[in-house]
C-alpha cells in the first residue's frame, strides 16, 4: 500500500492510482470470470481519465501555475465563467551536470528565470517543491 503523504507530486499519484485501478480490473475480472463487468469498466475509465489529466494538464513544471477561474464581465455587468490559462511553452533544456536533454513544459516568468538563476538552480529548487518528476 502506498502512503499518500510519501508522494513525491500530484503525476505520480495520478500514475499510482491508476495502476491501483487495473489491478482491481484484473483481479475482479479473475474472481468472477465474467466479461461484463461494469464496475471494473467504470475504474478503468476513472483511471484514464486521470492519467489524461496528469499528462497533458496546462501545468507549469518549474512554477506549478495552472489555469485559474475567473469571469467575463459584459458591457451590461453580466458575468459568465472563465478561465484564464498559463503563458506555457514546451521547451528542451541540456543539463551539463547530467549530460542530459529535459523537455519540460514552462511558464513565460519560468524561462525569465531559467535565463536568470540557470536550469540547474532552478530544476533544483522545482524538485524540493516537488513541481518537477524529471
Amino acid at each position: 500500500m502506498v502512503l499518500w503523504s510519501s508522494l513525491k507530486s500530484t503525476t505520480e499519484s495520478v500514475v499510482i492510482v491508476a495502476k491501483m485501478a487495473v489491478d482491481i480490473v484484473h483481479m475482479d475480472f479473475a474472481e468472477n470470470n465474467d466479461p461484463t463487468f461494469a464496475k471494473a469498466s467504470r475504474i478503468t475509465i476513472f483511471a484514464v481519465r486521470f492519467l489524461k489529466a496528469g499528462i497533458m494538464s496546462r501545468i507549469c513544471d518549474i512554477t506549478g501555475k495552472r489555469p485559474r477561474v475567473g469571469n467575463n464581465v459584459s458591457h451590461a455587468n453580466n458575468k459568465t465563467k472563465r478561465k484564464f490559462y498559463p503563458n506555457l511553452h514546451t521547451k528542451k533544456f541540456y543539463i551539463p551536470e547530467e549530460d542530459k536533454w529535459v523537455t519540460l513544459k514552462v511558464s513565460t516568468t519560468a524561462l525569465r528565470t531559467i535565463n536568470k538563476k540557470g536550469i540547474t538552480s532552478v530544476l533544483k529548487k522545482a524538485r524540493a517543491n516537488g513541481n518537477v518528476l524529471v
